[in-house]
């Protein structure tokens, strides 16, 4: 379990890391984002936890996925910047979109933390330590995530074995972050898989759109 802050109320959310069709599945509740590896590259494709929008998907060639990070880094290293193209969805029903474009970035890997240390989240005040209900812990990292005119728009914070763990935004004002709960996890990954929204409009790829 995460908690999730946005400045005014409080509440939990299930996360799992679920493995399907080659692809890594970041799940959220019924929510999910997905990842995949190749070539060196951690792929970013489809994201339906977005809050403007039902969905939205990074593509590159006319088709879903957009290399986000390498999968290799040392500490500090910064790759980018990177411009996909994005485009947002009304609903999952539907494939009219809401808006789209090309969205340049950069990811750096601000911090490292080995396992058992307190993890700050930023500038919240919120610390976490990753430990699982049998004492063993894991290692941490933080991704910054910086856009084209350089200022750090958020951070998400990965745990081996576990996946995201904590997240901060940081363009708003440092109000809405979530953060492992240690006294509500089992240890990964047990528990039922979650349920994860699938629907027609979600298609692996667009044929015939011209960006």
């Amino acid at each position: 379990m995460t908690n999730i802050t946005d400045g005014s109320q409080t509440w939990q959310q299930k996360m799992q890391v679920q493995y399907h069709g080659g692809k890594y599945y970041q799940v959220k509740d019924t929510d999910w984002e997905e990842f995949w590896v190749a070539g060196g590259f951690i792929y970013r494709g489809r994201d339906t936890s977005d809050y403007a929008s039902a969905w939205y998907a990074l593509s590159e060639n006319n088709k879903i996925g957009s290399p986000w990070a390498p999968t290799h880094m040392g500490l500090n290293d910064m790759y980018g910047p990177r411009r996909p193209y994005i485009v947002h969805f009304e609903s999952e029903d539907t494939c009219n979109p809401i808006n789209s474009g090309v969205q340049e970035t950069s990811v750096r890997l601000a911090a490292y933390w080995p396992k058992y240390e307190t993890v700050p989240l930023g500038d919240t005040g919120q610390t976490m330590t990753i430990i699982d209900s049998s004492g063993e812990g894991a290692e941490v990292i933080r991704l910054d995530v910086y856009k084209a005119d350089g200022h750090l728009w958020e951070q998400s914070f990965y745990a081996r074995g576990w996946g995201l763990v904590g997240f901060v935004d940081v363009e708003g004002g440092w109000k809405k972050y979530s953060w492992f709960d240690p006294n509500n996890t089992k240890n990964p990954p047990q528990g039922a898989p979650e349920w994860r929204e699938c629907e027609d409009c979600i298609p692996e790829k667009w044929e015939g759109w011209n960006y």
